[in-house]
């Protein structure tokens, strides 16, 4: 039997089919087309540029800070940012169990090159969804080379660089209270770096590229280029020869006085300038590491306060050493790890020690003066004329004063018996300098007391400066007779370190107040001085004269008073003593 074929007509029909089919399929092709590539060809655009494209910022190099030797005190290096696109890692595996594989290999080997937690780079590898996961920053191109060999032999993918940069403190803790640090996100904090952060920081630069799922350039010509713009660079007024000097001097007195209340400061100045020559303060800290706590009086303050919250959330635990020193979550108990709130308060306390490790007592820590402060109440009485070189004093160990129930004592019980005015300093007798400052009285003594800039801060360009308390003058029982007396040598009221030395060097610079100043210039990338601090003299207080007489004196106290420790032969050397 033969089979039936189609005749002309079923095929005519068939061929109509097919090219109906063939021009709705093109048809409905051609309206996506046109949905996609003209009514909404923006939204498209950007839909693909978004996945394709890579805008990474390259950070600038930040200036360098140098003392006033030109000695590099502290510079940035380049160094890399390793970043994992896990997307690109699994690539177009299917299997589940290749992807687990592939992503512990690189884990480990992240983990073990760049030094860093296992179980915090797989849980990044892992997120599939994610095209770019910071692993680690501020690596060293030497770290980062071995890093790249290991995976190029592992075979993985899905790992490249950015350009970042890290900051290097040459000397370790040298000038650190000074000089500050900078954050993991390159910006200052604390000190120099912090008051100076805009003028150091400078230009991001970006690099824009077009790159496929595997993170490899599409179309290398479309790269877009801009370099950063390196910060401007600091020239101190500290000499790095008497900053030695000083911090090797403080360390002895620390030595020699463990138990001191918040450790021992100094500052060096010029009394001509304002220029600060030498600034410290010990314990002190590595500003390349300035997380970690390595002083042992800072490192027992903190083991105490931690026991004591432990105590108060009735957990016993043993806290490790590592976690004094680096803190960490990890480097707690899991006791303790499990208790978010012990865990906040810990923080807390961590967070309080290092700050104090930080901070810079010497323009934000206020203390009595004590008897350096007699310089002002002489100086005073000498400039308004109610004290002269030749007056007399008579100090037989104590005097009353006032309403006050109690004699108020020298510091030599038996009296120094008749002095003058330059012995009386020499002395440093308590006695003499209420007698005198009961002639300067309460308005003119604190009239002198704002004139010597001792109610402001100082204006010094470093951050968080403070400014000391004094009586209310306008509350009688603040300010009277009594406070009056005992101001005269120091005692209930505060300055600041750095207030208490501008105010004698105004004594000894012909009266003149400065405002100090730590940096000298500052220099543009390409090394010209773009800036430089001039001297600024805020006001005269005291003449001339006034400042001849107290200079003296003042030589007077350390060849033949109370300061004869400082004498050094063949020196002129003048100052004052105190115990506060």
């Amino acid at each position: 039997m033969t089979a039936k074929r189609p005749n002309n007509q079923m095929r005519g029909r068939i061929v109509g089919l097919t090219l109906i089919f063939i021009v709705l399929g093109f048809g409905l092709v051609a309206v996506r087309l046109l949905y996609m590539q003209v009514f909404h060809y923006d939204f498209y655009r950007q839909q693909a540029a978004s996945l394709q494209t890579r805008d990474t910022f390259i950070t600038p190099n930040r200036g360098v800070i140098y003392d006033a030797n030109m000695q590099v005190l502290a510079e940035s290096a380049e160094v890399e940012r390793v970043v994992v696109s896990p997307k690109a890692v699994v690539g177009d595996l299917k299997d589940e169990a290749e992807k687990q594989v592939r992503q512990q290999t690189l884990a480990q080997i992240l983990a073990d090159s760049l030094s860093i937690d296992y179980e915090t780079v797989l849980a990044k590898v892992q997120k599939t969804d994610s095209e770019y996961e910071i692993i680690a920053q501020k690596v060293d191109k030497d770290v980062a080379k071995e890093l790249y060999a290991a995976l190029e032999k592992a075979g993985c993918t899905g790992v490249y660089s950015e350009p970042d940069t890290k900051r290097y403190y040459q000397q370790g803790a040298f000038l650190s209270a000074v000089l500050g640090y900078v954050s993991s996100d390159n910006n200052g904090a604390y000190g120099l770096e912090a008051e100076y952060n805009d003028v150091l920081s400078g230009t991001a630069g970006r690099l824009v590229r077009v790159q496929n799922a595997q993170n490899q350039d599409m179309t290398p010509e479309t790269e877009q280029y801009i370099p950063a713009q390196d910060g401007d660079s600091l020239v101190l007024t500290i000499d790095s020869d008497i900053q030695n000097f000083l911090e090797k001097h403080l360390e002895t007195a620390l030595a020699d006085n463990p138990q001191a209340r918040d450790g021992v400061s100094g500052i060096v100045m010029n009394v001509k300038t304002g220029e600060v020559l030498a600034m410290a303060s010990l314990p002190d800290y590595d500003p390349n590491n300035s997380y970690t706590i390595t002083d042992e009086r800072y490192i027992e303050e903190l083991k105490t306060n931690v026991q004591a919250a432990l105590q108060e959330h009735g957990v016993t635990a043993e806290i490790s050493d590592k976690y004094y020193q680096e803190g960490g979550l990890a480097n707690l108990p899991q006791s303790v790890q499990d208790n978010e709130e012990l865990v906040n308060e810990l923080t807390e306390i961590r967070s309080q020690q290092l700050y104090k490790m930080w901070y810079n007592p010497v323009v934000t820590d206020n203390y009595e003066p004590g008897s350096t402060f007699k310089l002002m109440n002489v100086a005073t009485a000498y400039e308004l004329g109610i004290a002269h070189e030749e007056d007399t004093y008579y100090c037989g160990g104590s005097m009353m004063v006032g309403d006050w129930s109690k004699p108020i004592s020298c510091s030599n019980t038996s009296g120094h018996g008749t002095q003058t005015l330059t012995e009386a300093l020499m002395n440093s007798c308590n006695v003499a300098m209420m007698q005198i400052v009961a002639n300067t009285g309460l308005d003119r003594f604190y009239e002198f007391y704002k004139a010597f800039g001792l109610t402001e801060p100082t204006g010094i360009d470093l951050p968080s400066e403070s400014k000391g308390q004094f009586h209310d003058v306008n509350v009688t029982s603040e300010w009277n007779e009594v406070s009056l007396a005992v101001a005269s040598f120091g005692q209930r009221f505060t300055v600041t370190p750095i207030q208490m030395l501008n105010m004698v060097c105004a004594i000894v610079d012909d009266g003149k107040l400065k405002q100090p100043y730590v940096v000298k210039e500052i220099l543009g990338s390409d090394g010209s001085v773009k800036s430089t601090t001039e001297t600024t003299i805020i006001r005269q207080v005291i003449s001339a004269e006034t400042s001849a007489y107290m200079r003296e004196a003042m030589e007077q106290v350390v060849a033949s008073g109370t300061g004869k420790n400082a004498y050094v032969s063949g020196y002129r050397i003048g100052g004052k003593t105190a115990t506060s």
